[in-house]
């Protein structure tokens, strides 16, 4: 990720040296590690770097980017909230030779400089398939499971939220996890990917 972010800060000329950081959520203690980490070797390298938060607010990120362009940055690099709200802006940004990568998911449609990101419906597939295979559980042993999903419209979301439940639906996962899914065992409650969220989910379930 680091190489990439170097790559996008040394095309820019070193006059023209502030570069937009678009996150998703600063509270999200990853994307707060990689903030620092960009802005470090933004230091080391002589740029400026303006950071907006978006604060899970993927309506937010359209005019954060408008912003960006206005203000003259030579390249944008965003973790997008969502695939779809920012294509026609990060679009405008290229037609005037502004640079874009996508970090952590990416948006469909924009002609990437680069795009750092993990395959979501993958992740969401592994971990169901670790738990129907490799965890040692089965849907007669367990008291219940509990999936704690993140924001709904949220792209993460959607390709992990995705791969886990399709996986324990499929043929693969056998008929004792299909039904599994089916009962009053399995739950589905909302953490909007933050620990104090998903904390009071788990207390009311548990309480």
């Amino acid at each position: 990720m680091i190489l990439i972010m170097g790559a996008v800060l040394v095309s820019c000329k070193k006059n023209e040296n502030t570069i937009a950081l678009l996150m998703s959520n600063r509270a999200n203690e990853f994307f707060l590690v990689l903030e620092n980490n960009f802005k470090e070797k933004a230091k080391e390298l002589g740029y400026k770097v303006i950071v907006y938060d978006a604060e899970n607010d993927a309506s937010k990120q359209p005019s954060q980017v408008e912003d960006a362009i206005t203000k003259g940055v030579k390249a944008i690099v965003i973790n997008p909230l969502n695939k779809d709200a920012t294509k026609t802006v990060l679009n405008d940004a290229v037609k005037r030779n502004i640079p874009i990568v996508t970090v952590d998911t990416t948006v469909e449609g924009v002609e990437l400089l680069a795009d750092v990101s993990t395959d979501n419906y993958d992740g969401g597939k592994f971990a169901a398939e670790w738990l129907t295979k490799k965890s040692g559980f089965t849907p007669e042993t367990l008291a219940g499971i509990v999936h704690m999903k993140g924001i709904d419209g949220h792209t993460a979301h959607i390709g992990r939220y995705g791969g886990f439940n399709d996986y324990l639906k499929s043929a693969e996962a056998g008929e004792a996890w299909n039904e599994f899914t089916l009962s009053n065992k399995y739950k589905e409650v909302t953490g909007n990917f933050a620990q104090d969220v998903a904390r009071n989910a788990m207390d009311d379930i548990i309480s």
